[in-house]
């Protein structure tokens, strides 16, 4: 569930910025295929997952890509960063301290092998 806000909270914001091209990796398969997925079965994300759909259908270019944790180490470390501050929405106006390296590793994609059955 939490991806699942995280998601809509990160496309509301990227609409209200005005950022109209945006490419989202989800680091969750299950995320990425109940969003694109257009036959929304009714349980309890149905209405979270419908306004995440309706976010996406506006005029703008949005793709959602599932992506491996591994590949994204800059949010894993925002993720983790997340613990350590009070609950809600938070904006950051610059980089938080040390993120810095991770988005270096992801733009130069360091590999970190795992093994993934699927």
């Amino acid at each position: 569930m939490a991806e699942l806000w995280g998601l809509y909270q990160g496309l509301l914001l990227a609409w209200n910025k005005g950022i109209r091209w945006l490419c989202a990796e989800v680091d969750s398969r299950w995320v990425t295929q109940l969003v694109k997925n257009n036959m929304v079965n009714s349980n309890e994300f149905s209405p979270l997952i419908r306004a995440i759909q309706e976010l996406i259908r506006r005029n703008w270019q949005v793709e959602i890509t599932h992506v491996y944790r591994e590949a994204n180490f800059a949010a894993d470390y925002l993720a983790t960063l997340a613990c350590s501050i009070p609950l809600g929405l938070h904006v950051f106006n610059s980089l938080p301290k040390g993120v810095l390296q991770f988005i270096s590793q992801d733009t130069y994609e360091v590999v970190h092998p795992r093994f993934v059955i699927s």
